[in-house]
């Protein structure tokens, strides 16, 4: 009697079961799979980070410049006369609110706006995430018409999310 091998190998691999383990070539293509997954997740939180950061410091800016420019522009408008005007440095003649003559300056200071009313120091205008890095007053005079143009370069950030702007205003005053 001959026995086909084929046939009798076949028919004992069919008697035995597998026992729900993995093979080596799945656990490799698994592995594979969560590697490929786990570098596509962080590749997107760096770019979501760095997109934060510069979304950041760009708030910054316009927050300090907003901030800063609106105020320059109220206390202008409010001044009489313009006692100086030059880089860094703005000086009105006001009067308070009991009609007393006052100045009223604001000056660049270590990246900073301040304000200075009748020589004491009200604070900062500008927030500490912020630099203004120059400040820049010229007086415009048309007749007895006066106004000051402002002319504010501020930055926020550092390295790629380091964010810099100019900002232009010219503001007269109601005399």
């Amino acid at each position: 009697m001959v026995i086909n091998m084929f046939t009798y190998g076949k028919k004992r691999m069919q008697g035995i079961s597998r026992k729900g383990g993995l093979s080596l070539v799945e656990v490799i293509l698994y592995s594979v799979l969560v590697v490929i997954m786990l570098v596509v997740i962080v590749n997107v939180l760096v770019v979501i980070m760095k997109s934060y950061r510069q979304i950041s410091s760009a708030k910054s800016v316009q927050s300090a410049a907003i901030t800063s420019v609106e105020r320059l522009g109220q206390e202008i408008r409010r001044a009489k006369t313009i006692a100086s005007a030059s880089t860094g440095s703005l000086i009105l003649n006001t009067t308070d609110s009991a009609g007393n003559n006052e100045t009223m300056e604001f000056r660049l200071s270590d990246g900073q706006i301040y304000l200075y009313e009748a020589g004491s120091n009200l604070g900062a205008l500008t927030p500490a995430s912020a630099t203004v890095t120059s400040l820049i007053f010229q007086t415009i005079t048309a007749g007895s018409n006066s106004a000051v143009r402002i002319t504010e370069t501020v930055e926020s950030g550092s390295g790629e999310s380091q964010r810099t702007a100019t900002f232009y205003s010219t503001v007269e005053l109601r005399q």
